[in-house]
């Protein structure tokens, strides 16, 4: 492995170990195939909007797909600004770097348009990647539903790991480290508690 980019064979290792880790810590994270294509890891968060100051954007809900209930959630007044976020993690073989796919809905049921995508991405990160917004944050179809979702560009992916593995003498769990990187770009962020898949705890 490069630490920059992953091979196929070294993906489906390593997302394997984030899932069973994810299992035991009751995370919410899990590895799922259709048919007989990769597998691919799959989350799910109730994330509310806000919009004032610094803190304008999506913000995490306490709930997780562990003890997820859509019907419950969509049905209470206070819930009119949540959003329901699906991320998917999935090896892209012509970048050889995992790409996080993701979805979000109104309360519902309607899916964001990129526009409505763009403006929940908080301030501090629009500004770094504001020049170049339309390509960072694209929609695509799914590689293996079919179906259209959003993607974070894997364009960037392999610069990304390179500086963020500089002098490392291993990667540690390359998908806890590049969703630390990217994920809250989308109102994904990783619990303190995977440091320990790279060592760090």
């Amino acid at each position: 492995m490069s630490f920059a980019t992953l091979s196929h064979v070294e993906f489906q290792d390593i997302a394997n170990k984030f899932a069973e880790f994810s299992a035991e810590h009751h995370l919410g994270w899990q590895l799922k195939q259709v048919d007989s294509a990769d597998p691919y890891l799959v989350y799910r968060q109730i994330l509310h909007r806000t919009t004032e100051g610094e803190n304008e954007g999506l913000h995490e809900d306490i709930e997780q797909e562990d003890d997820y209930d859509q019907t419950t959630v969509m049905s209470q007044p206070e819930a009119t600004n949540a959003v329901d976020m699906e991320y998917h993690v999935v090896y892209s073989e012509s970048y050889q770097v995992p790409v996080l796919y993701f979805n979000a809905f109104h309360s519902d049921g309607r899916l964001l348009k990129l526009e409505e995508i763009w403006n929940n991405v908080p301030g501090s990160h629009q500004q770094r990647i504001k020049h170049d917004k339309w390509s960072v944050i694209t929609q695509q179809e799914h590689p293996i539903l079919g179906r259209p979702f959003f993607q974070l560009h894997p364009c960037h992916t392999a610069t990304l790991m390179k500086q963020a593995l500089a002098g490392a003498q291993s990667s540690g769990n390359y998908i806890v480290t590049w969703l630390s990187s990217v994920g809250p770009v989308v109102g994904l962020h990783l619990p303190l508690v995977f440091s320990k898949l790279c060592g760090n705890g």
